[in-house]
């Protein structure tokens, strides 16, 4: 479940931090706790670097099984034994 912003702030109070808004040109809904916490909304550059690495695990993963069904048809068109 995804907290909201209030609700991170309202939990950061009741555990005795300090959070403050601390918006940003590129992310106005920043917003940040003495603990070290950061409320965030990622912008559309932050979500594909987060999850660029997903991309090259589909493609090694792809890349992957075709080599292994390349392998499958030569054992099968040119036997070893």
């Amino acid at each position: 479940m995804q907290m909201k912003q209030a609700e991170w702030i309202a939990h950061h109070r009741d555990l005795g931090h300090h959070p403050e808004h601390a918006p940003t040109v590129e992310n106005p809904d920043l917003a940040r706790c003495d603990c070290g916490g950061i409320w965030r909304i990622l912008t559309l550059k932050q979500t594909r670097q987060k999850f660029a690495h997903l991309g090259a695990i589909a493609k090694k993963k792809k890349r992957e099984a075709a080599e292994e069904q390349r392998r499958r048809l030569r054992e099968e068109l040119f036997p070893t034994s």
